[in-house]
Order: structure tokens, then sequence, then C-alpha cells
């Protein structure tokens, strides 16, 4: 029997490159693509010591490429200390991740704001506790054993989640920069997206920034709605979104793609950032639905199915993101995941399981810039 493909990413930054292609024949073809996207972690952290068990015998699989020890800023080698299951937050600006990063040379990680050895390390990864042998995230590294990941692979932008999430629908990042913006009330100021009315951090030559309203306009000549609130604005730019929709067009039963998401004004929802995406959604709501929904559009109970392609998007506390239980994270991963294996369309769906990664914890791995 053909196993169901997942592939686990510590980088959100290869989904949405390139064209989608129509389907050939095969006897098991893909219809349905599922992107689960977690928060703020890095390959190291999460899987670098399975691949060092791997690579020493004691888990079975294949080799992998995970490091176990790194590089301070004084210049000395040190071993990844076990990763908490809860943590505090960390520093993850685009400044803070360029100075971490240090020119591709990794290792300056010991720097980042808010690390320290003790509460908050950031030279880190999650192993299996020594008076049980277990690891806090046995979802995620099941998954690792069992099927893909791509060990070589670091986000290339410097940015936080907003912009980090503009480059995973859309392929590029613009030149958007600067903090995570949230949701808030009309004014200047940083913003999530169209919902907010309010500007985030754009570069408008090399050396200068400017605010540009944080949400990218429609395409729609003569419509009225070209820009969110004012201008200047941001270009207009595609999404995987648009492109899934030319090829498989929503029918009377199914949407082309669907986000799962706790709501449509909330952080890290995706289709806020899109005016195309926002105006619609405000007005149909039937591309942005909750995660809750996704087993049961798994089930194949009663007709229901999974869509084309689809985005499924974590509250923060499962998320995985520092300051949050990984073990909780990891736990609402299985939910995901698991009804979609166990479902009648298994064999023919695609799991990518992505982390917003970010240059706040360690990776030996220099992202592609450098």
């Amino acid at each position: 029997m053909r196993l169901p493909l997942i592939l686990l990413l510590a980088s959100s930054s290869m989904i949405s490159s390139g064209e989608i292609p129509v389907a050939a024949a095969t006897t098991n073809p893909i219809k349905h693509v599922v992107v689960i996207v977690l928060e703020n972690r890095t390959f190291d952290n999460v899987l670098g010591y399975m691949c060092h068990l791997r690579k020493i015998g004691s888990r079975r699989g294949n080799r992998c490429n995970g490091a176990i020890s790194g590089m301070r800023s004084d210049g000395t080698r040190v071993r990844l200390v076990a990763e908490p299951n809860v943590r505090p937050d960390i520093n993850h600006s685009h400044e803070s991740q360029v100075r971490a990063m240090h020119g591709g040379l990794m290792d300056r990680f010991d720097l980042v704001l808010g690390c320290n050895t003790t509460t908050s390390p950031c030279l880190s990864q999650f192993k299996p506790a020594r008076s049980t042998g277990k690891v806090s995230i046995p979802n995620t590294w099941s998954y690792a054993t069992r099927y893909a990941i791509a060990d070589h692979v670091f986000e290339p932008f410097t940015a936080s989640s907003w912009a980090a999430h503009l480059e995973l629908a859309a392929g590029r990042i613009q030149r958007w920069h600067g903090n995570n913006p949230d949701p808030g009330t009309a004014g200047a100021g940083k913003g999530w997206g169209c919902n907010s009315l309010k500007d985030a951090a754009w570069d408008e030559t090399l050396t200068t920034t400017v605010q540009y309203p944080s949400c990218v306009p429609d395409d729609t000549p003569g419509d009225g709605d070209l820009y969110p609130y004012k201008t200047p604005s941001a270009p207009y730019i595609p999404t995987i979104m648009d492109r899934v929709a030319d090829v498989y067009p929503d029918s009377a039963t199914q949407p082309a793609w669907k986000i799962y998401v706790q709501s449509l004004t909330a952080a890290w929802s995706i289709c806020a950032t899109f005016y195309e995406c926002w105006s619609a959604e405000a007005a149909h709501k039937i591309h942005v639905v909750n995660p809750d929904t996704l087993p049961i559009d798994a089930s194949g109970l009663n007709g229901a199915t999974l869509p084309p392609f689809s985005f499924v998007i974590p509250k923060n506390f499962n998320s995985m993101h520092p300051s949050f239980s990984a073990a909780a994270g990891d736990n609402w991963l299985a939910s995901m995941v698991d009804p979609i294996l166990q479902g009648p369309e298994a064999n023919s769906t695609a799991i990518f399981v992505v982390w917003d990664d970010c240059a706040c914890i360690y990776d030996h791995l220099n992202p592609l810039q450098y």
C-alpha cells in the first residue's frame, strides 16, 4: 500500500514558490495538499538530536543533517542543551536575527535578547528526558521517523511572523521587514493586515525604511479597492491560493482552498494580509474556517472532503511558539494529522508540517543568502 506523504520542514520558504502543475495520471495522484504551520523553531531545535540518535544507531531511520553542538560568540563550541517544554519568548526581530546569524557563521545565538543559559537557552534542542527516556514532542519525532524530512533548509528571510507568512503564501517577502504586527484600531503604527488599517516597515531603498499599509492590494482595476486605506502601497503579488484557484476553481460543493484558522481577523490568519482574500472572505466566508472542522473534512462522512489546497494555522497556545507548551503543540499537531491519515483520502493527500522558523534558536545551517 502506498503510504501518505508527510514532509516535515523546519522552514516555511519552500511551499509557495513556482507554479501549480496539473496532476499527471498516476496510480495514486496527489489530490490534496495540507500545509500545517507551526511557530518559531529550527531544524536542529526540533529534530537535530533525533538525527544524532540515528547516526549512533539508537533510533531507526536514515541519517539526517542535524547538529548537537554549536558555536558561541566567544568562539567556544558547546553542546546544545535540552530544550524545555515551556520557555520564555525570545527576540526574533529582523535586527536580532541578522546579528545571530553573523553573516552565515551562525555563532551569535547566545547574544539574542531573552536568551540565557538556564531558563531560556538558545543553543538548545529537544532530547529524551534522562529520567523517562521520552521526548516532549513524541508525535513530531514519530512522523519524522515514518515519513520524509527536509534537513537542509533554513528560511532565508529575516522577518517575524507577519512577513514570513506573507512569504509563505506568496513565495516572496517583497521588501517587508520589521517586528511582528498586531491587529488594532485605525491609525499609524504596526498592523497585522488589511483588518488593522495600520502600517508595517517597508524598505524603500537599501538604507531607507518607510511605513506602508500592512496590506497587499488587489489587482482588479477600477473597483475602488486597489489600496487598503491610504497610498502609497506595496505592489500586488499573487498568492498560492490564487494559483490553486486558477487550476482547480471553486465548485458548488467544494472551495479550491481553505485556511483552517480560528478566525479571519486572528493573528497569523494569512488571508488578512491580502486585500483580495480579506475582502472576499469578509463577505462570503467560505475559504476561512475553524481548524476544528478539518477532522470532519478528512473523515469523508456525508460527502465531506479536503480541498485541493489548505493551510492549517493553530491558536498561539498550540503553535509550539516559545512561551507556550511544545507538548501541547505536538498533541494539537497529531489532532490534525491523524484524522487525515485515518481518513479515506490519506493516500491522495500530501501533508507538509512547517515551522515559521527564525534565527532566534540555534541552527547550524546558514540561510541561502549567505
